[in-house]
C-alpha cells in the first residue's frame, strides 16, 4: 500500500505553469539566466518551449524592452505598442514591425497608419518628452503613441531606463507610463511609475514598488506641453527621491531590529547614490578599503 504521505505527480500543464511563472519575474537584465536555470530543472524541451512560448511575450512588453528597428530608429515595446493583428508600431518612425520575441529581433518592418488628428500634439509631446530623458535618464528610452476617438484625443507617454550590472551582482530598471486625455478645453492626465532592482551578491534582495498619479490640467495649446512636462518631471522626481528617503530612514530604524545598524565599514549607505546607479562601485571600493 503506498504511504499516505506521497506526493503526487506534477502534470505536464502544471510543469509549464511554473516554468511559465518563474519567467515571467525574471528581474530586468537577467531573462536568460533565468532562462537557462528553469530549462535545466525542467530539462524537457517541449514544455519549455510552451512554457516561453506564454511567458516571454509578456515579459518582454510589460518591461518596456528596447527594440531596434534599424537606420538609427528605435522603439519600446509596450502594451500601447501592441496592434490588433500582433504586430507592433513605432509612432515615431510611423512603421510597423514583427516581433520575434525568443530572439529580440524586429523584422518586416513597413509602413504603417498615422492617427492625423492626434499627430500634431503627439509630436509636441514627444519632442518635449525626449528632451527631459536625454537630460535625466542616462540609458533612457521613449516612445510617445497617440489616439483619438470623437473629440477626444489620447496620448500615451511611456519612459524606460535601465543598468545591468552583472560584474557586480545588481541590475534595475525604471518604467513609467503616463496617459493624458484631452478633451472640451480639460486634460486628466493618470501615470504608473514603477522601480525594479535586484541586488545579488552574498544573497537575494529585490526592490519592487509602484506609484500611481491622478491628475486634472486646463488645455491651452501655447503652454500645454511645458505645463505637462513640468508635473512629470516634478512627479517622478519627487517619487525616486522619496524612495531615497525611506531607505535611509529603514537603514536607521527597521533594519537596526534585523542586524547591526551600519556595515564593516562603519559608514551608512548612501541611497542616492544606490539610485544613481553606483552601488556596485562603491560596494567593491569599500570591500578593498
Amino acid at each position: 500500500m503506498a504511504d499516505s504521505y506521497d506526493e503526487e505527480p506534477i502534470s505536464d500543464a502544471t510543469k509549464i505553469e511554473m516554468a511559465a511563472d518563474f519567467l515571467k519575474f525574471a528581474p530586468p537584465g537577467e531573462f536568460n539566466e533565468v532562462y537557462n536555470d528553469v530549462a535545466t530543472i525542467l530539462h524537457n524541451e517541449n514544455q519549455m518551449k510552451e512554457a516561453c512560448r506564454i511567458a516571454v511575450p509578456q515579459w518582454n512588453v510589460e518591461q518596456f524592452l528596447p527594440v531596434d528597428l534599424g537606420n538609427g530608429d528605435s522603439c519600446l515595446l509596450t502594451p500601447a505598442a501592441a496592434l490588433p493583428d500582433g504586430r507592433y508600431y513605432d509612432p515615431k518612425s510611423k512603421q510597423s514591425f514583427d516581433y520575434h520575441h525568443m530572439q529580440r529581433a524586429a523584422s518586416d518592418i513597413q509602413p504603417s497608419p498615422v492617427d492625423e488628428k492626434s499627430e500634431a500634439l503627439r509630436s509636441e509631446v514627444e519632442a518635449a518628452v525626449e528632451a527631459y530623458v536625454n537630460a535625466h535618464y542616462p540609458n533612457g528610452s521613449t516612445s510617445v503613441y497617440g489616439q483619438s476617438e470623437g473629440s477626444k484625443v489620447t496620448i500615451i507617454i511611456c519612459i524606460e531606463d535601465h543598468e545591468f550590472q552583472s560584474r557586480n551582482h545588481w541590475g534595475g530598471r525604471w518604467r513609467s507610463c503616463w496617459t493624458i486625455e484631452v478633451n472640451d478645453g480639460q486634460a486628466t492626465v493618470s501615470g504608473l511609475l514603477r522601480i525594479q532592482v535586484h541586488y545579488y551578491e552574498n544573497g537575494n534582495v529585490q526592490l519592487l514598488c509602484k506609484k500611481e498619479y491622478e491628475h486634472e490640467m486646463s488645455y491651452d495649446k501655447n503652454k500645454f506641453v511645458p505645463d505637462l512636462l513640468k508635473f512629470i518631471k516634478t512627479s517622478e522626481g519627487d517619487y525616486q527621491s522619496a524612495i531615497s528617503d525611506n531607505y535611509v530612514k529603514m537603514s536607521d530604524t527597521t533594519f537596526k531590529a534585523l542586524r547591526r545598524q551600519l556595515p564593516m565599514t562603519k559608514t551608512k549607505i548612501d541611497w542616492h547614490k544606490l539610485l544613481g546607479y553606483r552601488i556596485g562601485k562603491e560596494a567593491t571600493q569599500a570591500a578593498n578599503h
